[in-house]
């Protein structure tokens, strides 16, 4: 069941790839197809180049090529033809930097096939043989530029370092090979000799009963360099000497799936233990055991290991000694596993990240079987149907918190209960497919908000999916898969968002209706012609909230009134009044929102609870604990409080001690704290002033205090000068007056003054002549001088000259 699952995704992709692929053609095909019209021209989806595809066209030979390409070609593809012969210079006229022609029975390979422009352009090969041609090692020799090259179906069983069988010398350059289906019994020592930096080395259904130890642990082997080795498909190979990797201290990957590895000893990694990140023993003959796995030991860096389709496995692996640091993935499908234990998992809880346990014969799971494992993001248990026998899928994987990815398909599920992934939060990639559910509630989809893929394909009998499925989910768009539905307006959510593309569905899996027809091409009015009746969505991403807002207590009886947030899918109210276990209890409509309970006894004290149930099996309880009232007692209001209520008691509490405080601090402000007192005034005694000291009194005397100018300003203050400021003047009517003063600017300037209302005193009072004036009244009895007995400071820049006069 899990291949059939596999080939379900890879026909997906396969009918995705022409959507992903093909998209705009790049510049370069114009040329390319008048050069080779036979073919099409591709975009290659990562790199973004032009690919020329003359794949699987029943071809016998290679196209004619019919104009000059001048730039070099990213890829060709000639696989998958009848292509048996490869003639002189038959690329010629092209300069191409990789050449496929893996599906060929290529029998005949001239030595002059690579032309000279091939020589520094072509940097990856794929060439197949007949199973039974020798590879054509002359015409490879000219090309000494190549990084990649995969050569398969050749018959070569002792691969020798002589001159006629050194293959690889001429491959300097060379970082990754693959020797497929050579027949290969023996390797002798030097026999990959020529590249200097090889980087991965895949030695794929060989004959080899051993791993060729000469050759990898040889020092100062052209292999020594190797991140990635693999050697698999044997059949044969069944132990791992101690010493197989011990001078391969760069190595990280090592594949030795489907061979016959029935132990691990003790070291069979030395050498590569501290390195080690992927290791692959998928379709060998270990045990699990203890003793058979001995040699997974001390492997800090390991994040990937495959003990799937081993056979012979019935229980967990012991992985005790791996002691990886590192998340890890968990591969154990496809085994003859029967129990998951709650110790099971213990020795890698810590750091697993991925585990694969599909198609085992599990009957039973264990409390806690995934206690600890924090951190595991995907989980896949398909064709495991044993499993959730007895147990509901809440039960098994509800502690699963940090889940993103959960394949449950093909056990036979009848159905999902509410809240199964109420605990997923972070879940995205949901696969329900082929199992046997009638039914998909919105509650069963609680939790995981930022689903994205979601697989309910082969579920025939889900006819019909509630609008609100998704409601309160935040991505933006959903990748689906669906069966057959009753196309009516219950469905019509679904059309809706397969036309807004919130909504998607692979090619081949789209909806269809019983008629047989995709949804998605049916008209609206064929769905549903009329409007339908809008569905209200129950949110269960913001709590239901459940109020008292009135609750009145008396001797026999307590008067309720309430509210609740959320009334979608009400379902009932259970009222209850427990005295010590004397309880008083009514189930009332979900209309209801008022209720009195009586013939309760006086002076008592009573829990009274109010529970809100929903369809969903949601519930929501409100309690509150009162006491009814003695004989002659008034009617007590809210006398127990909810803990909305005590909620709002604390927030009034807090703002009043606040409140006190500012109040507080203002009284010492204004009251309390006093200021310093002034200093006294600093008596200041006149001065007679000479004539020669006595500025010029003229009518521009003015006093500055705020300014209304800025400093950049024509005249401010900062440029000017007062060169008098009163002439002490106290007649006329009793008035001081204030004089006015030439102003200079900071160049020297004077700023054109005004005159005086009143000119004719002035003159009897200049500074450079005349008799100075009377002492005014007020201070009689002091030395003659100028006073201003009215002098104030002014809080304006400007003076009206009316003012100025008398102030």
């Amino acid at each position: 069941m899990f291949a059939v699952n596999f080939l379900v995704q890879i026909c997906i992709l396969h009918a995705l790839y022409p959507f992903l692929v093909l998209g705009q053609e790049p510049p370069e095909c114009t040329s390319y197809k008048q050069a080779l019209p036979e073919c099409d021209c591709l975009k290659e989806p990562d790199r973004g180049t032009a690919i020329i595809d003359c794949s699987n066209r029943n071809l016998t030979r290679l196209p004619t090529v019919r104009a000059p390409v001048l730039d070099i070609i990213d890829e060709l593809r000639m696989g998958d033809n009848n292509i048996t012969n490869l003639q002189h210079n038959a690329f010629q006229g092209l300069m191409i930097r990789k050449i496929d022609l893996r599906g060929n029975s290529l029998s005949i390979v001239s030595d002059t096939s690579f032309h000279e422009g091939l020589r520094s352009s072509l940097k990856i090969l794929y060439i197949d043989g007949n199973g039974t041609s020798w590879p054509p090692k002359a015409a490879l020799s000219q090309l000494t530029s190549m990084e990649e090259l995969i050569m398969s179906n050749y018959q070569v069983p002792h691969l020798e370092h002589t001159p006629d069988q050194t293959f690889f010398l001429p491959f300097t350059n060379l970082k990754y090979l693959t020797l497929d289906n050579w027949g290969i019994q023996a390797i002798e020592t030097g026999a990959f000799t020529g590249p200097t930096s090889l980087m991965s080395l895949t030695l794929n259904k060989q004959r080899l009963v051993d791993i060729p130890i000469n050759v990898l642990a040889l020092t100062g082997s052209s292999l020594k360099t190797l991140r990635k080795l693999t050697i698999s498909n044997t059949h044969s190979i069944s132990e791992i000497s101690p010493s197989a990797f011990l001078v391969l201290d760069e190595l990280e990957e090592l594949d030795l799936s489907h061979n016959s590895i029935n132990k691990l000893d003790d070291g069979c990694f030395k050498g590569i233990d501290g390195t080690l990140t992927k290791l692959n023993l998928t379709g060998n003959s270990l045990t699990g055991t203890s003793s058979g796995i001995i040699g997974l030991k001390n492997l800090p860096k390991l994040a990937e290991l495959d003990l799937s389709a081993q056979g012979q496995m019935t229980d967990f692996p012991d992985l005790s000694q791996l002691r990886s640091t590192v998340p890890l993935k968990l591969y154990l499908n496809n085994n003859k596993i029967t129990q998951l234990r709650s110790n099971s998992l213990a020795a890698v809880a810590g750091q697993l990240n991925t585990l694969d346990i599909s198609d085992n014969p599990i009957q039973s799971v264990e409390p806690n079987a995934f206690i600890n494992t924090t951190s595991l993001a995907v989980l896949k248990m398909s064709n495991v149907p044993g499993m959730f026998q007895g147990s509901t899928l809440s039960s098994v994987l509800g502690t699963l918190k940090k889940l993103v990815a959960l394949n449950i398909s093909s056990n036979g599920l009848r159905e999902v209960s509410n809240f199964t992934f109420e605990n997923m939060t972070l879940l995205q990639d949901l696969d329900l497919s082929s199992n046997q559910l009638t039914k998909l509630l919105p509650e069963a989809l609680v939790g995981p908000r930022g689903l994205t893929k979601l697989y309910l394909h082969n579920n025939n009998i889900i006819q019909s999916l509630s609008s609100c499925l998704f409601d309160g989910h935040t991505s933006p768009t959903i990748t689906m898969t669906l069966g057959t539905l009753r196309c009516d307006c219950d469905i019509k959510w679904i059309w809706d968002r397969i036309k807004s593309g919130s909504l998607i569905f692979p090619p081949g899996y789209e909806p269809k209706c019983l008629d047989g027809q995709v949804l998605s091409n049916k008209t609206l009015a064929e769905i549903c012609p009329v409007t339908p009746q809008n569905v209200q969505c129950f949110n269960y991403y913001n709590p239901t909230k459940l109020t008292f807002t009135k609750f009145v207590v008396t001797q026999t009886n307590i008067s309720l009134l309430w509210t609740v947030s959320n009334t979608a899918g009400l379902r009932s109210y259970h009222l209850t009044a427990d005295a010590n276990g004397n309880v008083w209890k009514r189930d009332l409509l979900p209309s209801v929102t008022n209720y009195i309970v009586n013939d309760l006894k006086p002076n008592t004290a009573y829990s009274v609870c109010l529970t809100a149930v929903f369809n969903s099996g949601k519930s929501v309880i409100l309690c509150n604990t009162t006491k009814t009232l003695s004989a002659g007692g008034s009617p007590n209001q809210k006398e127990g409080t909810s803990s909305e209520e005590v909620g709002i008691i604390v927030g009034a509490v807090i703002g009043g001690l606040i409140l006190i405080a500012i109040l507080i601090a203002i009284l010492y402000l204004v009251f309390i704290r006093k200021k310093p007192p002034k200093s006294a005034d600093v008596p200041v005694q006149p001065r007679n002033f000479s004539k020669s000291e006595l500025p010029t009194m003229t009518m521009e005397s003015r006093s500055f205090a705020k300014p209304k100018r800025t400093s950049a300003e024509q005249n401010h203050r900062e440029g000017m000068q007062v060169v008098a400021i009163s002439d002490g003047q106290t007649g006329g009517g009793g008035g001081a007056r204030v004089g006015r003063a030439h102003i200079l600017t900071s160049d020297g300037s004077s700023k054109p003054r005004s005159t005086a209302s009143s000119t004719s005193e002035q003159s009897n009072y200049e500074n450079d002549h005349g008799i100075l004036p009377s002492i005014p009244a007020n201070k009689t009895g002091q030395t003659q001088g100028y006073y201003n007995m009215a002098f104030k400071k002014d809080s304006y820049d400007e003076i009206d000259p009316k003012r100025e006069i008398s102030i």
